[in-house]
C-alpha cells in the first residue's frame, strides 16, 4: 500500500507523530461505504488528526525475486 499525507503537514515541534491510519476498504460510520483513497489518521501520541492518499498497489509475481 502506497500512503501519503494529503495536505500541509503542520508538524508539531514536540511530537514525532506515529500515526493510525483508517484502511481503503474500512467502512466509514457516516456513509456506509469503504472509505477509498482518502483516509484519516490518528496520532497515537498527540492525537492529531490528518487526512491520507491511500492507494492500493497490485503485486505479481515478477515483482519478487527469492534468494
Amino acid at each position: 500500500m502506497s500512503i501519503s499525507l494529503a495536505g500541509d503537514s503542520l508538524v508539531q515541534a514536540d511530537c514525532i507523530h506515529d500515526w493510525d491510519i483508517v484502511g481503503i476498504h474500512d467502512i466509514n460510520p457516516s456513509t456506509g461505504n469503504p472509505y477509498g483513497t482518502r483516509t484519516p489518521g490518528t496520532c497515537r501520541k498527540c492525537k492529531r488528526v490528518r487526512m491520507f492518499s491511500s492507494v492500493a498497489i497490485q503485486h505479481s509475481k515478477g515483482d519478487f525475486t527469492v534468494g
